[in-house]
């Protein structure tokens, strides 16, 4: 196959209407102009859409998650409709999902990573597209957090970050990606 490259004689035109990548907020980053002060929401913004990872976050039901706050540590199967709700919004996936709990409740939700996951499972994480499936690995995974946590006398809301920290300097010439 043969690299094709733009002459003076090709006709661009054909493309000016195709672009279709992440159109929404493309269509609100197009608005900024040079009298916009860019401010750290903005550019928070601008990365993502680089970087391609930005979630519609108005298909968050924030009301049901600021009541996450008052989830008791026991309890935290009670997330699973949130949890099957979030993880349709395109850009959330399970490690996402975890994130937002996480900072919404330490004491009941860790972050699952591919580098704590594969410490306490023995194998590397693969996001699966059943949100059934997912919630359940998350739940397991928990589980296991509380019992590594208690274990070892860890704080449970730094356990994610001791597990990621242990992965990283134990196993890092592991590839986080093979099966």
């Amino acid at each position: 196959m043969k690299l094709e490259i733009i002459r003076s004689s090709t006709n661009l035109s054909e493309y000016l209407n195709k672009y279709k990548f992440q159109e929404e907020l493309t269509a609100e980053l197009d608005k900024i102009d040079n009298n916009t002060a860019i401010d750290e929401l903005i550019l928070l913004k601008i990365v993502l859409w680089k970087i391609n990872r930005y979630p519609d976050l108005t298909k968050i039901p924030f009301d049901k998650l600021n009541k996450l706050s008052e989830l008791k540590p026991e309890d935290f199967k009670k997330v699973r409709s949130f949890l099957d709700e979030i993880l349709g919004i395109k850009g959330i996936g399970l490690p996402m999902a975890s994130t937002i709990l996480r900072f919404r409740n330490p004491q009941t939700f860790p972050i699952i990573d591919r580098r704590a996951y594969r410490v306490i499972m023995g194998k590397n994480y693969s996001e699966s597209k059943d949100y059934k499936i997912l919630i359940n690995t998350y739940f397991n995974y928990i589980d296991k957090c509380r019992k590594i946590s208690s274990e070892n006398d860890i704080p449970f809301e730094q356990i994610d970050r001791v597990l990621y920290l242990f992965d990283k300097d134990r196993n890092k010439k592991i590839s986080l990606y093979k099966k």
